[in-house]
């Protein structure tokens, strides 16, 4: 279980919830009916020049993945549905890049190009069994990213293998 969720939480309603406080870049809340809410601030990785931002993979597939596995612990063996809706607000502009600028074949700026972001809202979802959450949640990230990464305007066959390894990497799975 993610202890970064509930190091510190609270009861309320048939429900635990992270406090609100200061400094505290998340909010989340999970219910024995299946209703899971987590709110994060997202954060870019970087810039390309002086202008465009950029995320990679890890930048959207952790702030899923961490409340996924969290929600999976608490979940468990419960029979009931889950939504889960993963919106992005404010991208606008903000490109996709697979690996970090240093690393890329062509000059930064040639892939920034086609990635960015058009839309200032992208919004995702996904209704899931609850036991999914533990034996499936390789599938359900791959489908929300697969769709989120499309707002990025990345379509690539190697999606599934990339989400599973990033996934892996940083330990949701």
């Amino acid at each position: 279980m993610q202890v970064r969720h509930l190091k510190d939480f609270r009861l309320i309603h048939e429900a635990v919830a992270s406090p609100r406080t200061q400094g505290q870049d998340f909010y989340f809340e999970c219910s024995v009916d299946g209703v899971m809410f987590y709110e994060a601030v997202a954060r870019e990785r970087g810039r390309v020049g002086d202008v465009t931002k950029y995320v990679l993979l890890s930048d959207l597939l952790v702030p899923l993945g961490e409340p996924l596995k969290t929600a999976a612990a608490l979940l468990k063996d419960s029979l009931t549905n889950v939504l889960i809706r993963y919106e992005l607000y404010g991208w606008q502009g903000v490109a996709f890049l697979t690996s970090p600028p240093g690393r890329l074949l062509h000059p930064a700026e040639w892939a920034v190009e086609g990635r960015r972001c058009f839309d200032p809202r992208v919004t995702v979802e996904a209704t899931v069994l609850a036991d999914e959450l533990v034996e499936g949640r390789s599938k359900i990230l791959i489908q929300l990213l697969q769709d989120v990464l499309w707002a990025f305007n990345f379509r690539s066959t190697d999606i599934p293998g990339m989400v599973y390894e990033t996934a892996k990497q940083n330990g949701v799975l």
